[in-house]
Parts: C-alpha cells; sequence; structure tokens
C-alpha cells in the first residue's frame, strides 16, 4: 500500500510540475520608410514591471547583451548598421 502511495504521489507532484519559459519580454517591429529603397526597421521591447533586459554595449566578460539575429537575408537587400534610442 505504502507503495501504490509512494507511485501515486510522485506521478502527482510530476503532473504539477510544467516546465514553462519565463517570458518577462514582448516585441513588436515596425518600419519607417527613409528614402527610395531605405527603411529603418524599428524593434520595440515591451518589458513587464520588475524585469530587466541587458542592453547592447555590454564590457567583455559581463552577460549575455540583447541581440536580434536575422536568419537570412535576400540578396536584394543590405543592412546598413545598428542605431539605438
Amino acid at each position: 500500500m505504502r507503495k501504490l502511495l509512494l507511485l501515486v504521489s510522485i506521478i502527482l507532484f510530476g503532473l504539477s510540475l510544467s516546465a514553462q519559459i519565463y517570458d518577462p519580454v514582448t516585441w513588436d517591429f515596425s518600419y519607417e520608410k527613409k528614402a527610395d529603397k531605405q527603411y529603418e526597421l524599428i524593434f520595440t521591447a515591451t518589458i513587464e514591471r520588475n524585469s530587466h533586459i541587458y542592453a547592447m554595449d555590454i564590457p567583455a566578460g559581463g552577460p549575455i547583451p540583447t541581440s536580434i539575429k536575422f536568419d537570412s537575408i535576400p540578396t536584394a537587400f543590405k543592412l546598413d548598421g545598428i542605431h539605438t534610442r
């Protein structure tokens, strides 16, 4: 009987655990036309209260900075640098 109770307790405890990733930041994307064939991409982070993200300018040996990665960029487009507001 003890083994059955222990087994049921372990199963119920395992079901109550949820492996969810806490993500306190949501991102919005927009763009502004700056010139003919030139656009500025704008990424805006909304951060939950009492949470934070790291800046893009982190000294060597510090935490991992916030970054945006483009997996692929069509050859018709070219990135012209990073500007922060």
